[in-house]
């Protein structure tokens, strides 16, 4: 199977990291890296061309129902092909009511849900793929065809992830356990990585790196093969054990370059779906973890690799961040200020968490530069300024300036 995931809900993962000469305590800062977590899946050329291959094999594979029933289901079929939703669901309508008994009510009833997330209507569709599972189990019990069952996978997985688009977490993630729990399911691999962007955004971060774990123990050339490397990655880093993380950084790049290249065994490999711009969040990475194991020159390297191609923006920034972090730790002042200054100056939603975190560090970097009188203005207006998420820690830096 090959399709495209599509991130649709934004996590934000935080990474401690320390300034190993400084009086600033450990800090959480913002570092997405994937722009988006908690996946969402969509087909590759939309969740429609995705719905077609599910009910096409329901409908070639179910060996009940009349000739007159497959015909409608195709109908309405190319309906949704053609983007006529009203008209589809029109004919879905009436097939439920003409046609109650009918083997394919449980397709139908797939539909009617595909049709409500292609309008973005997802209390409707968690409501019809539900309805899909339920149709689809008694029908298997009725007539013990394993199309049923393949469709029920389908339509969990699809609910489990309306869910996850209303934010409804805590339910999803029973749903996508069903669907999991379905080895041979075509969702299977899919469902686990969005269990491992679930646990991530509630911090869970070791039964995070377990999902991502199984994926490349039982699904080692899946869509989310790469993406699972990066993830377990920035897990640890979560955990602050970059020794955990830097093999499998160096693996995710040594993967992205076989993918990249001209050797025939990438077509062993399913289409990455899931990692995009993933060289530059791999060199992102390797800088966090540089500066974690404390090799500030070779984590600058890595951040300028990063600023010098073509990072989504967010990353762009947390980029400066690093490389500011690692300019401190070398006693580079003027560069980390050059760094802070430019989130600064380029960010301009003013509740960032990444431009409160280079305003913190600008002020620390004034007091290395012996600018003691900026220094404390800036801790001063910091330490006062209402939703500042570092207050704590502004005010600790201030006091320790007039302690020396």
């Amino acid at each position: 199977m090959t399709f495209t995931i599509r991130v649709l809900i934004v996590l934000l993962a935080y990474n401690a990291v320390y300034y190993s000469n400084a009086q600033v305590q450990p800090l959480v800062t913002e570092n997405g890296v994937l722009e988006a977590n908690n996946a969402t899946i969509l087909g590759d050329d939309g969740m429609v061309r995705r719905a077609q291959f599910v009910l096409q094999e329901f409908i070639k594979k179910n060996s009940y129902g009349s000739s007159i029933d497959k015909a409608i289901v195709a109908n309405i079929q190319t309906d949704v092909e053609n983007n006529n939703y009203s008209l589809a669901n029109s004919k879905a309508v009436e097939f439920l009511a003409s046609r109650p008994n009918s083997p394919f009510v449980p397709a139908i009833k797939f539909v009617q849900g595909v049709l409500a997330f292609q309008q973005l209507d997802y209390n409707l569709a968690t409501q019809r793929f539900a309805e899909t599972s339920i149709s689809c189990i008694e029908n298997f019990s009725q007539r013990n065809d394993s199309s049923y069952l393949e469709l029920d996978h389908s339509a969990l997985f699809w609910q489990a992830s309306s869910l996850s688009l209303l934010g409804k977490y805590e339910e999803a993630q029973p749903v996508y356990d069903q669907v999991k729990a379905r080895e041979h399911g075509i969702y299977a691999d899919d469902a686990l990585f969005s269990l491992g962007q679930i646990a991530e955004q509630k911090r869970e971060f070791e039964k995070a790196i377990s999902y991502y774990d199984e994926i490349l123990r039982d699904y080692s050339y899946s869509n989310s093969c790469l993406a699972s490397r990066i993830r377990s990655a920035q897990c640890y880093l979560q955990l602050r054990q970059p020794k955990q993380a830097t093999p499998l950084l160096e693996s995710a790049l040594n993967l992205y370059d076989l993918l990249n290249g001209s050797d025939p065994k990438k077509n062993d490999y399913e289409k990455q779906t899931v990692a995009h711009d993933c060289k530059e969040q791999i060199h992102f990475l390797r800088g966090e973890a540089l500066n974690q194991l404390g090799i500030y020159e070779q984590a600058l390297n890595e951040f300028k690799k990063v600023i010098s191609g073509s990072p989504t923006r967010i990353l762009l920034f947390q980029s400066h961040l690093g490389s500011g972090w690692a300019s401190l730790n070398l006693g580079l002042f003027s560069d980390a200020l050059t760094n802070y200054n430019y989130v600064i100056d380029s960010l301009q939603e003013e509740s960032s968490r990444i431009k409160a975190t280079a305003l913190l560090y600008r002020a620390v970097t004034y007091k290395k530069l012996q600018k003691r009188d900026l220094a404390i203005q800036e801790l001063n207006t910091l330490s006062v300024t209402p939703g500042f998420p570092y207050i704590g820690i502004a005010l600790l830096e201030l006091g320790q300036i007039h302690y020396e």
